[in-house]
This record gives C-alpha cells, structure tokens and sequence, in this order.
C-alpha cells in the first residue's frame, strides 16, 4: 500500500523532452521542418509527414544522448510549473496541490554523474522547484511494480502503452494517476476513417483499466515543444 501522505511524481524523460523531435533533427533538419509544418502537435500517431515510418521507429529505438542534446523541454512544464492540472483532467476532485518527491526516469538513456548534475540543474530550473530530484533507469515495458504501487501517485508517461501491455486483471495501482498523451499505436487507416468519435476509444482505455489504474489523456501538444520553426532550426 502506497504511503498517502506523500505526493510522488515520476516522469519519464522521454516526456519531460520532446525526444521525437531530437529523433527527426537527428535524421535530418530540412524534412524536420516539413513534419512540424504538417499537424506535429495535434497528431494521433507518432508518423511524421517526409519520414517513412520505419525510418523513425528504428532512428527513435536507437535514441541516445546525441538525440537527448537535440531535443527540447516541451509544454509539459508548464504543467508542472503550476502542479494544478484541474482544467484539463476529467475529473475537477483531482489536484497536483503539492509535490514532495520528483523522480526522473532515465530510460533508455545512460547518462553520466557529471550530466546527471546538469540535468537536475536544468529541470529544477525549468519547473522552477527546490524539490531534489531523484533519478531510476526502469524499463517500462518490465517495470518494477512493487516501486509504482508503493511509491507513485502522478506518473506522466509517453510511451504508456508499453506499461499498459504489461498489466494483468491481478495488478492493482488503484492509488496511481497516469498522464499520457493522445496517441494510438498501430490503428488500421481505415478503422481510423470509419470511426466517427476519435475521444471514444481514449474514454473505452480509461474505462477498462479504471479498476487498476487511473488513466488521464493529455493533447499530445502537451507532450511536445512549440516554438517558431526558425527561431531553432
């Protein structure tokens, strides 16, 4: 059972920063901006106009601290700025009022103790906090259960999919809010055309898993950097 008077955010780096976007620019900078120009921030899927998708996916599984110096912190912060994200949650009960602990997830990136200090500089300044910040290395898709359970209550994770494939009807994290983005994962086209409601299949997600886990869908924008094409590239 999970200690309730403690408030524990854990956040993966690959949503505190727009990692997809280091993927691009990593690939190459002039078809970057052709992807940003074509819905980058109100995407359903992680498929960018002027990549193939196999070119991203292999690029993205191989992503390293060369993709990390390209990306950028994303909007995500200015929700963890305020720690109130009552306008865009379903459910106006829920409040980020206070946070005692943050831990970063640093999978799948192998980051040094001097890039560690870095990066703990960069992010406390960014959220702007005197919160220490705690670092893991958790594969996702083979978390540690036993740590969620007893130790999370908010995780903002991008790639939730993965976690979710992994929970079974025994699991329960009924004490854990997991924020994630807007995305589906591998949808035939033509389903995609046929269904008239997209926000249905998201509502049908938070409803199966609402007996083990609290799911909120964030816009992916949320999960992405928005900035004047030329001001960075």
């Amino acid at each position: 059972m999970k200690n309730n008077d403690l408030n524990i955010m854990l956040i993966d780096l690959d949503s505190l920063l727009d990692t997809r976007l280091g993927t691009l620019l990593s690939i190459d900078k002039e078809r970057t901006k052709i992807a940003l120009e074509n819905n980058y921030h109100i995407r359903l899927e992680d498929k960018f106009k002027g990549f193939t998708n196999e070119e991203f996916k292999k690029n993205y599984a191989n992503r390293n601290k060369l993709t990390l110096r390209r990306s950028m912190i994303n909007n995500l912060i200015r929700i963890l700025r305020n720690f109130s994200i009552t306008n865009i949650m379903t459910d106006n009960q829920y409040k980020l009022k206070t946070i005692d602990r943050i831990i970063i997830n640093l999978h799948p990136y192998k980051l040094n103790q001097e890039e560690l200090k870095i990066l703990n500089v960069a992010i406390k300044e960014s959220i702007i906090t005197n919160l220490e910040i705690e670092f893991i290395e958790m594969d996702i898709k083979k978390p540690n259960k036993t740590f969620i359970k007893e130790n999370v209550k908010y995780w903002f994770c991008y790639h939730y999919q993965d976690f979710l494939n992994t929970i079974n009807k025994n699991d329960n994290f009924s004490d854990t809010f997991l924020f994630c983005p807007k995305l589906l994962k591998e949808v035939d086209e033509e389903f995609l055309k046929e269904l008239k409601n997209i926000e249905n299949i998201f509502e049908y997600t938070i409803a199966s898993y609402s007996p083990i886990i609290k799911l909120e869908f964030l816009n992916v924008y949320e999960f992405s950097y928005f900035i004047n094409i030329s001001e960075f590239i």
